[in-house]
């Protein structure tokens, strides 16, 4: 996923081709996102929230929120980003999708979603005229009453018992990460040993059946690479961060300046996401990583 797109993006018209098709998965994903209020029952008693479903034998994000927000949160600023290059109609059409795309996120009420989001804003805010992002948001007051709706209706939803038995699944695996990892504190126990592990932890099972995931990047990176892993992670991100945004403020206003901040909320987002999510080895997380860095290295300039 980091290799292929330096591989595939040997020109500018590849990049743009690349960036509309991560742009319309990500408009595609939304729509089919939101057509689930229209399909599937409640969840959880009155509980409702927009999750993949199978159409027929085919489920092609299978069934859990979590699987469709992951897609989506990265895909936002390639939504943004498509829209900001075309104009007239098309402008707001495509501003109709970004904004479809991002309430369709947290229509999903994915936690991990919503913490990168509000992520993904402030990083937005920090970086693009502040006082300009400030007012428009103002003008847009009536998206933000319905955003304090959403708001309201999350803190409510994080009540009910199937959060809160997520929550407690979650300490959990943290909790038996930290021990096993504390045994071997350098270099962890290796790579796909997480997941066997808790698998014989009979304490576990008992209370919450097979183990999906790690439900945390930090906690599985330790438990299988250590500090030492851990660290050249961390380390890896925070000099791709640091390039990010030197070259953004370096750049002039114009296209290729949009495309530095577009993959820096999509790869910054996808990352804090995986922090509260699955895996390290996730798609969805390096695949963004990929497109940061042809943006920066790339053979298309």
């Amino acid at each position: 996923y980091v290799a292929l797109p330096f591989w595939v993006i040997t020109s500018i018209a590849a990049l743009q081709m690349a960036i509309r098709i991560i742009a319309w998965s990500g408009i595609m994903v939304g729509l089919f996102g939101l057509s689930s209020l229209f399909v599937n029952a409640p969840f959880w008693g009155v509980w409702r929230r927009v999750s993949p479903y199978a159409i027929g034998s085919f489920a092609p994000l299978l069934t859990n929120h979590n699987l469709l927000a992951e897609v989506l949160i990265f895909t936002i600023p390639f939504v943004w980003l498509t829209a900001r290059e075309h104009f007239g109609v098309s402008h707001k059409w495509y501003m109709v999708a970004f904004w479809m795309v991002g309430i369709t996120t947290l229509l999903t009420f994915s936690r991990a979603a919503w913490i990168a989001i509000v992520l993904q804003i402030f990083l937005a805010y920090r970086l693009v005229r502040p006082h300009e992002l400030l007012k428009r948001a103002i003008s847009m007051w009536p998206l933000l009453v319905c955003g304090a709706g959403l708001a309201l209706y999350m803190i409510l939803f994080s009540t009910s018992t199937l959060v809160q038995s997520s929550t407690a699944t979650r300490l959990d695996l943290s909790r038996i990460a930290f021990q096993q990892a504390a045994i071997t504190p350098w270099f962890g126990k290796g790579i796909g040993t997480f997941l066997p592990t808790i698998g014989i932890t009979h304490a576990f099972i008992l209370d919450y059946g097979d183990p999906i995931e790690a439900h945390g990047l930090i906690q599985k990176l330790v438990f299988e690479t250590g500090i030492v892993g851990l660290g050249l992670f961390l380390m890896f991100f925070a000099w791709l961060f640091i390039v990010l945004i030197k070259r953004w403020h370096q750049l002039p206003e114009g296209q290729y300046r949009d495309m530095v901040l577009a993959v820096f909320l999509a790869t910054a987002g996808a990352l804090v996401y995986q922090v509260f999510n699955t895996s390290y080895f996730s798609p969805k997380l390096w695949f963004p990583v990929g497109m940061a860095l042809v943006i920066l290295y790339g053979k298309w300039k």
